[in-house]
């Protein structure tokens, strides 16, 4: 039996999705994603493309009305540069919690990859932040070795921001007291709203996600 080993260099990177533009392209937020990973993490181990699509806007689809992955948009983009990392895509995910949660127990830890390097934009630092941290802790008590790295400027940095930070006390006030990865779980796929039976092709607007 093959074991996977850890070497000392090995790290992860997952660059966080941001949706896609009507064409099928990326948006400009998210460009300044990919091309920090082609300059800076050329030797990463791993790096994982992460989001299927919001629900918090109709998807976009191809001319044969197929819906367009964004993980798999990031990809396309990355292949461009001819790197020499691993390229993989997280497809399950809607938000930012279940991009974590995906790419961390489903993609990293099976690896025993113990760094993992987070790209994201300078709005979103924070949310990714804490939300990996939480899982790191409750999770895998402490496994990882986490970076968030920003990138980009937003020009609608104030508004985002405010967004942000009430996404950020949504996730705060409702994990509090989920502390394992079973009860994560059993909440994340009985009663949040991106993951549970709710969805059926429209998102009410009144309702908060993360």
């Amino acid at each position: 039996m093959s074991h996977i080993t850890q070497n000392s260099n090995d790290y992860a990177v997952i660059i966080m999705g941001g949706g896609i533009v009507k064409d099928g392209s990326l948006p400009s937020h998210l460009q300044p994603r990919v091309e920090k990973v082609i300059e800076s993490y050329n030797s990463a181990s791993l790096v994982i493309c992460s989001s299927s699509f919001s629900l918090n806007v109709p998807p976009k689809l191809t001319k044969d009305g197929y819906v367009i992955s964004e993980a798999s948009v990031i990809a396309r983009e990355l292949k461009k540069s001819c790197s020499n990392f691993e390229i993989l895509c997280e497809q399950f995910s809607h938000d930012t919690v279940g991009s974590v949660f995906f790419c961390f127990d489903l993609f990293i830890k099976p690896r025993n990859i113990k760094k993992i390097i987070i790209i994201t934009s300078d709005f979103h630092a924070k949310r990714v932040a804490t939300i990996s941290d939480y899982i790191n802790s409750y999770m895998y008590k402490g496994f990882f070795e986490i970076i968030v790295e920003e990138v980009g400027f937003c020009q609608d940095f104030e508004y985002r921001i405010k967004h942000e930070e009430r996404a950020v006390e949504l996730f705060r006030k409702e994990y509090e007291f989920i502390n394992n990865r079973s009860e994560f779980l059993i909440h994340l796929t009985k009663n949040h709203l991106n993951y549970n039976c709710s969805y059926s092709g429209r998102k009410n607007k009144n309702l908060e996600f993360y």
